[in-house]
């Protein structure tokens, strides 16, 4: 009697990694005792699959908001006694969006961290119960959304606690076996789509979480779904420098990975165990029990950066880069301060200088940063939107690299998405396991009607400028990384708004990147 994970089916994938959710339930539902396989679609082939011939009376998937019918449609094909099999979906999306999930045909939705919900599923299957019977006891575990009676019910999860957090993320994570190899060398194939002179692409690199969730209370994201899961607010439990630095030297001993990457939403937002951490590192790599050249990859904030004055802590970007830190992802996500202090954005406690100033101090000790941008905020004007692309090519020039969201998703659980400021689109479609209409919010409208002409046509036009850049650019893959992705981006959205100039001089920035 197994149970199958299902990896959810990406809409961008620039590289192939593993979703270390489904790995970790995996390993957990293992020591218990419970049989279970994953399905990756990044990495399996489907065919040979299910060529295995293998009935699983319980199939769950990781859910995504706007690829919600792919998830479904992937759930559906695994499919062979909807009778007797029991569906769920687990993640982030269906804790916030529980009911929309059950309205689309699936029988179950696991709240929060899926470990406990899943084990008493295991233990379920062992009773050999009817689905009807199986149903009515599985809405008594702590965690478990379904119908019932025909109306959504919602069992909460259970409270979480720091232990409970350090069971599952630390003493878990030292337990896991997660096959690297199968996605690293998928990346080797992809490698030219993949690197720059400047920001050559490490195959083999590992991910570890450390945090249960973010501690920013940004208006576009639902990251915090632990809260909406037990129906009670939650502290923000992390690894402190000690577990983590265990983490690191249990990947290096386990994979041989030459990067590891800290999956974080704000890795940095704790000073002191990040400081205590390098430290570690440091002496470690110094006694030879760390590689010397084992480098870091994570995401932070500009405020973790800022000293009590508000100024960059010029000692602290060394430290890291000394530590083996190669590139920081940074949340910037807008470069006008009036958008930053929109409900949308919520991040007024940096300024534009701010992030001169730490662009500057990277680059004084070699240090590599990625500046996330939002472009289309519902608020922005033309005006605000040729800022942002002037400022991302003169960071390109300067060598940053750049990711850009050109559109703003409209999460469910995220604040804005529940703000009647604010107009979205929406996707319709019918659920492939019961028929049932699903209407999903899907973006964010901006408000200024030049803007409004991009974000409509911005679909039909970027397919012609992103084939142009690679057959000028003479890269054959199709794959690219954030930088020339976030390039093409900008360079569509000048096209449309007829700034030849502009785009020229951003098609030979690319080109020589």
């Amino acid at each position: 009697m197994s149970i199958l994970l299902i990896c959810t089916p990406l809409q961008v994938v620039r590289y192939s990694a593993p979703q270390l959710g489904p790995y970790r339930l995996q390993s957990y539902l293992q020591k218990k005792g419970i049989d279970c396989d994953i399905f990756d679609p990044s990495v399996d082939d489907w065919d040979s699959f299910l060529g295995r011939e293998k009935f699983y009376p319980v199939i769950g998937i990781s859910g995504t908001h706007l690829n919600m019918k792919q998830c479904l449609e992937l759930v559906d094909s695994f499919v062979q006694d909807k009778e007797r099999q029991i569906l769920l979906a687990g993640g982030a999306s269906p804790s916030n969006n529980w009911q929309q999930w059950l309205e689309a045909g699936l029988d179950a939705v696991i709240l929060g961290y899926g470990e406990a919900p899943l084990a008493a599923i295991g233990h379920l299957l062992q009773k050999n119960l009817t689905k009807a019977d199986f149903l009515h006891e599985l809405a008594k575990v702590e965690g478990v959304a379904l119908m019932k009676d025909g109306l959504p019910v919602k069992n909460p999860s259970q409270k979480l606690t720091k232990e409970i957090f350090d069971a599952y993320t630390y003493h878990g994570a030292l337990d896991l076996h997660i096959p690297y190899e199968r996605y690293w060398n998928i990346n080797q194939e992809k490698i030219s789509g993949l690197s720059t002179s400047a920001n050559p692409f490490i195959v083999k690199t590992s991910r570890i979480y450390t945090s249960s969730q973010c501690t920013n209370k940004c208006g576009y994201c639902s990251s915090k779904f632990i809260a909406a899961s037990q129906n009670a607010p939650t502290t923000v439990f992390f690894l402190n420098a000690q577990e983590i630095f265990h983490l690191i030297c249990d990947d290096v001993k386990k994979y041989a990975c030459e990067m590891i990457v800290f999956n974080d939403d704000e890795f940095f937002f704790y000073k002191k165990r990040i400081i205590e951490l390098c430290h570690l590192i440091i002496d470690a790599k110094k006694n030879s029990q760390l590689p010397r050249d084992l480098k870091f990859e994570c995401q932070s904030r500009v405020v973790d950066f800022l000293d009590d004055e508000k100024k960059v802590d010029d000692s602290f970007v060394a430290l890291i880069k000394e530590a083996g830190f190669r590139r920081i992802s940074v949340g910037v996500e807008n470069l006008c301060e009036n958008l930053l202090a929109t409900p949308i954005m919520n991040k007024s406690q940096f300024t534009y200088k701010n992030v001169e100033e730490l662009i500057a101090s990277f680059h004084r000790v070699g240090l590599l940063i990625q500046i996330n941008i939002m472009l289309l905020i519902p608020e922005a004007t033309k005006k605000d939107v040729l800022f942002n692309i002037r400022r991302i090519i003169d960071m390109l020039a300067m060598g940053c690299q750049v990711n850009l969201n050109v559109k703003i998703i409209s999460d469910p659980g995220a604040p804005a998405t529940s703000n009647a400021i604010y107009e979205k689109t929406t996707n319709t479609f019918r659920s492939p396991l019961n028929s049932a209409t699903i209407v999903l919010p899907q973006f964010f409208i901006p408000r200024d009607p030049d803007l409004l002409r991009c974000f409509e046509e911005y679909d039909s036009i970027y397919p012609e400028v992103r084939a142009l850049f690679l057959a000028r650019k003479g890269i054959s893959d199709t794959w690219l990384m954030n930088t020339y992705d976030a390039g093409v981006g900008c360079l569509t959205i000048l096209k449309m708004l007829g700034e030849d100039k502009m785009f020229d001089e951003l098609f030979q920035l690319l080109l020589g990147l």
